[in-house]
């Protein structure tokens, strides 16, 4: 798990267990951990590559049954001990980003560089070049504070096929089957109706310009290199862009974080 650089907190050191402690202590309920087993089944490491054995954190007694080898995940327990759970399940977690000097957030909102400010539509893009699903990429711009780039003007159209312009296919981490990227529109199977991720019709949205292929055939979204467009599986992997909002963030908007650690709340309470 990675946001704007940071990683799924673990209690590796003493200080990082210290915080741990407390956000459990307000939140009551058990915490995700970075500590995992999904690379080999039953060893378990940090996601910065410390083994369980280095980690002074015991398992919950009786812990880990993983009788099937299905609990890859941890979680970290009131009373300081770890327990494996399926990492499915949901649950709050801490994420955690070492301090760097003069980190500043850019008039994006954010310190990640890669987002772009537009003066045509005053939003902010970035293209993952690592293809993923839609289920995936729409969670990672949520993840960065962004969402699924959502076409509202021929502008702004015109914006994403500049920014894929700038962005070849021969940038990308991994060679794509598509020459295109997922955006947030989506179609419901018995449905002939699309929308945008925020619930619009695409006229209501502003946008709906087609090519002349069958766009009903697959039931997500994406943008060609001419700025329109394509339907593609969901489950298909490209790659995708996000989009940030900065009318919460002025354009000359700089300061400096004083924070690393961010506590984000589980939506099922």
């Amino acid at each position: 798990m990675l946001v704007t650089g940071a990683v799924l907190a673990s209690p590796i050191t003493s200080q990082i267990n210290s915080i741990l402690s407390m956000q459990l202590n307000l939140i009551k309920k058990p915490i995700y951990t970075g500590i995992h087993a999904t690379f080999s089944k039953g060893d378990f490491h940090s996601i910065e590559g410390v083994p369980y054995s280095e980690i002074k954190n015991a398992w919950k007694l009786g812990q880990p049954m993983n009788v099937n080898n299905d609990e890859q995940c941890s979680v970290l327990l009131e009373d300081g001990s770890l327990k494996p759970v399926k990492c499915s399940e949901t649950y709050p977690y801490v994420c955690y980003k070492e301090k760097t000097e003069d980190l500043l957030v850019n008039q994006c909102g954010t310190v990640d560089n890669d987002y772009k400010y537009n003066k045509e539509t005053r939003h902010c893009y970035k293209i993952h070049r690592e293809p993923r699903t839609f289920q995936k990429a729409f969670m990672a711009c949520s993840s960065e504070g962004g969402y699924l780039a959502v076409i509202n003007s021929i502008d702004e159209a015109n914006s994403l096929k500049s920014l894929f312009s700038q962005n070849p296919e021969s940038s990308m981490a991994v060679p794509s089957k598509v020459d295109a990227a997922f955006v947030g529109i989506t179609r419901e199977a018995d449905s002939e109706e699309w929308r945008t991720i925020h619930g619009q019709s695409l006229i209501e949205a502003g946008f709906g310009e087609f090519p002349t292929r069958d766009f009903n055939a697959e039931g997500c979204g994406a943008v060609d290199h001419n700025g329109r467009y394509i339907d593609l599986p969901c489950d298909a992997v490209a790659p995708f862009v996000c989009e940030r909002n900065t009318s919460y963030c002025p354009e000359n908007f700089i300061s400096k974080f004083k924070y690393d650690l961010k506590i984000y709340k589980s939506k099922n309470k």
